[in-house]
């Protein structure tokens, strides 16, 4: 129990509520795993997983699978010194400052940018093995599971994809870090705005393996009042499944959230 309670854990930052479910945050060796329709915001949330962490003087390895490095430093660069990437383009140098303000804290970010090669959890092991001779990491985000490979060979995407968790969770043990990444929710979610935990794409057995399951969910009417839902849907971290309304500012890529009553999860 002592043990336990000093824990290191790294907090989302996002809510009280959030953290307090999660008992302070995710810790090494355990794995969360953020499900949402296309287009609804899962990247833009991991960004502010690290971003927080960062915050806390953390060191944060973000895999892109999905949008160039380029890109996501981009989004970076606009939740770091909050300002638009209009500002950023007219007033590069006040970037600056907000990034030595994250250095003196300890934080440091590295972009692994895997879009044009396949990746495998074993080739990111690998990789993170070298980074950690010059960068200390304390957190792993990998965007997204759905787009990494397995090197052995199955009969079904559903048993890779769950090959895929079970690897990622013995590389975050192995290294001791926490890993957050994204998976992608099927069609149906995506036209109702409202995501279950059921509604994770290719395979639910994914979830097994996953100590928290966040989902996202946004109506057009919530995009428009700059507004998205997440649920808790699996946590057996602590105790709790909260629901919470998060404000999202699009030109900033900031998201902050506050308790409120669950989202009703019945489709029409």
């Amino acid at each position: 129990l002592d043990k336990d309670s000093t824990e290191e854990r790294i907090a989302t930052l996002l809510s009280p509520e959030l953290d307090k479910a999660m008992r302070r945050g995710l810790a090494g060796g355990e794995i969360a795993i953020v499900v949402a329709p296309t287009s609804v915001g899962k990247t833009l949330f991991l960004i502010n997983i690290a971003y927080n962490a960062m915050r806390q003087g953390k060191k944060v390895v973000y895999v892109t699978l999905e949008l160039s490095g380029r890109k996501i430093a981009g989004r970076f660069d606009q939740l770091v010194a909050k300002k638009s990437i209009e500002y950023l383009e007219k007033h590069p140098n006040v970037l600056y400052p907000a990034i030595k303000k994250l250095k003196n804290k300890g934080g440091g970010l590295k972009i692994k940018d895997a879009v044009a090669n396949k990746l495998s959890a074993n080739e990111l092991g690998v990789y993170l093995e070298r980074l950690r001779k010059t960068f200390e990491f304390d957190m792993v985000i990998v965007d997204q599971i759905d787009l990494m490979y397995s090197p052995k060979e199955y009969k079904e995407r559903r048993y890779e994809l769950s090959s895929i968790i079970i690897a990622l969770r013995r590389l975050g043990a192995s290294f001791n870090i926490p890993i957050w990444s994204a998976s992608q929710a099927t069609r149906i979610a995506g036209a109702a705005g409202t995501t279950t935990l059921w509604d994770i794409s290719e395979d639910i057995g994914k979830a097994n393996w996953a100590d928290v399951i966040i989902t996202l969910s946004q109506q057009p009417e919530d995009k428009e009042e700059n507004i998205m839902w997440l649920n808790m849907a699996k946590n057996r971290i602590g105790e709790g499944n909260p629901s919470v309304m998060l404000n999202v500012n699009y030109a900033l890529m900031q998201v902050k959230g506050s308790l409120l009553k669950a989202k009703p999860n019945v489709r029409d």
